[in-house]
C-alpha cells in the first residue's frame, strides 16, 4: 500500500513537471523533491527519465478516459437499471459542468499523447491500457441492453460507439469548427443523439 501511494505521488509530481516545463526539461531530482521521495525509489520503479514520463502520461490518460466516461462507469454492476436511472444518466451527460470538463480533458489528452508519439513501446502500452478501459465501458453498456433500455438492434458495442461520438466527437467538432459551447444547444443536440439508441418510452430530459 505504501509503495502504491509513493508511486502515485511520483506520477502526480511528474505530471506537474510536464505541465510546467515540458518533457525535455523534466528532471528526476525535482520530481523526487515534489513527491518527497528519493531519486533511488523513482529509478527502482520507473527506470530512467523517459520511463517516468511514459508512466506518468499513461497514468493520466487512463484518468482522463475514465473521467470522460464517468457517468456510465459510475453505474453499479449490481444495479437494476430503470427508466428513472436512465433519466439520471442522461442528465449527467448533458450537465454543462461535465461538458466543460470534457472539453478540457480532450485538450490535455492531445498534449499528453504528443509526448508518446516517438516512443513505440509507450504507444503499445497506451493501446493496451485503452483496451482495458474499453472492456470496462462495454460491460457497463451491456447493462443498459440487458435491462431493455436500448432500442431494438442496439448492442453494447453500438451504444459505446454512439457515446464515444457524443463524448469525444462533438468536443472535437466544436474545436475544429471554432464553435462556442452553448450549454442549452449542446444539451439538446446530445439528447437527440441519445434518443437514437435509448428506449423511446423513456421520459424527456429537457
Amino acid at each position: 500500500m505504501a509503495s502504491e501511494i509513493s508511486n502515485r505521488l511520483v506520477l502526480e509530481a511528474a505530471l506537474t513537471e510536464l505541465h510546467e516545463v515540458g518533457p525535455s526539461q523534466l528532471r528526476l531530482r525535482r520530481v523526487a523533491k515534489r513527491a518527497n521521495v528519493s531519486i533511488g525509489l523513482i529509478s527502482d520503479h520507473f527506470g530512467d527519465r523517459e520511463g517516468l514520463i511514459t508512466a506518468a502520461v499513461l497514468y493520466r490518460i487512463d484518468q482522463l478516459m475514465l473521467n470522460l466516461f464517468g457517468p456510465i462507469l459510475d453505474i453499479s454492476d449490481e444495479e437494476a437499471l430503470t427508466v428513472q436511472r436512465l433519466d439520471q444518466f442522461e442528465r449527467e451527460l448533458i450537465a454543462p459542468d461535465f461538458w466543460q470538463e470534457a472539453h478540457a480533458a480532450r485538450q490535455e489528452y492531445l498534449q499528453l499523447h504528443s509526448y508518446l508519439m516517438t516512443n513505440k513501446g509507450a504507444l503499445v502500452k497506451l493501446d493496451e491500457s485503452r483496451q482495458e478501459v474499453r472492456k470496462l465501458i462495454l460491460a457497463k453498456a451491456q447493462l443498459f441492453v440487458d435491462n431493455g433500455l436500448t432500442v431494438p438492434g442496439v448492442t453494447a458495442v453500438t451504444l459505446v460507439r454512439v457515446l464515444f461520438g457524443v463524448l469525444y466527437g462533438q468536443v472535437f467538432f466544436d474545436d475544429q469548427a471554432g464553435l462556442e459551447i452553448v450549454p442549452d444547444e449542446w444539451a439538446f443536440s446530445l439528447q437527440l443523439v441519445l434518443r437514437s439508441v435509448f428506449r423511446p418510452s423513456a421520459p424527456a430530459v429537457l
